[in-house]
């Protein structure tokens, strides 16, 4: 059979030629289009994941630095989410608390009596609570701490 067909096409040298060029004509014109769709960005990350791993500092000041970050985003996170859920508890509470009709008025007898009952010297619910002194400002919550630490970062 291989003799017979040889017999009957017999390829030249150049026909062999012509068809191993455009054999690898096709195959660069597919890798071209290959790089152009989708290894060109591969090649762009691998540059910018190489300054990245460039720029990685492995001495245990920068790894004990590294955990300490970690800690005070993981504390973050749990400050916000404690947050949200103790205003959630507290829209919850004032929804259930009843309604309690306020006066514009309150008689005479009734805010002696008051007195009388909370004693000398106490405060009653309406009242304002005392000034801070000046000399004592009052600590600020966690969070102002947190966020004025990393700003003067310390």
């Amino acid at each position: 059979r291989v003799e017979a067909r040889s017999a009957r096409y017999k390829p030249t040298q150049e026909e062999g030629y012509g068809w191993l060029r455009a054999t690898v004509q096709g195959a660069i014109a597919r890798l071209r289009a290959l790089k152009a769709e989708s290894l060109d960005e591969l090649a762009e990350q691998d540059c910018a994941d190489a300054v990245e791993a460039a720029e990685f500092d492995a001495s245990p000041e920068a790894v004990l630095l590294r955990r300490y970050e970690t800690a005070c985003a993981r504390e973050v996170r749990q400050s916000i989410t404690e947050l949200s859920r103790l205003r959630k508890d507290e829209a919850k509470r004032a929804a259930a608390a009843p309604q309690v009709e306020s006066s514009p008025e309150v008689s005479p007898t009734v805010a002696v009596t008051a007195e009388a009952q909370a004693g000398p010297g106490c405060c009653l619910r309406n009242e304002p609570k005392e000034a801070v002194a000046p000399d004592r400002q009052p600590t600020p919550p966690r969070r102002e701490r947190m966020v004025e630490m990393q700003a003067n970062g310390t």
